[in-house]
């Protein structure tokens, strides 16, 4: 009985030890993670960071496109308008003013 209770208790201090072992194991595996995805969020946000200012400078570019166009459509209009009136003037002076 001395013999079973010293064996079980080896084996119970084995296991124990194992488990401690396994326990740092995982810790260890848990800090090189927590490491490594450290280093990924940094590296996706080095990464951002340029993307944010093309996309920035594009909008910004794209602003500026619209408005020259649209100053340069408003010039067309106005300019068209004029002439239809030139025109018409030009024909009500042919048609004898009437």
């Amino acid at each position: 009985m001395q013999l079973t209770i010293g064996r079980m208790e080896k084996e119970h201090q084995r296991r124990e030890e194992c488990l401690r072992q396994e326990n740092q194991d995982l810790l260890y595996k848990l800090e090189n993670s927590d490491k490594r995805n450290e280093g990924l969020t940094q590296s996706v946000a080095a990464a951002t960071k340029p993307l944010l200012r093309q996309i920035e400078n594009l909008q910004s570019s794209y602003s500026a496109q619209s408005m020259s166009w649209e100053k340069l459509e408003k010039n067309l209009t106005d300019r068209l308008g004029m002439y239809r009136l030139r025109v018409c003037g030009v024909l009500w002076i042919f048609s004898g003013g009437n």
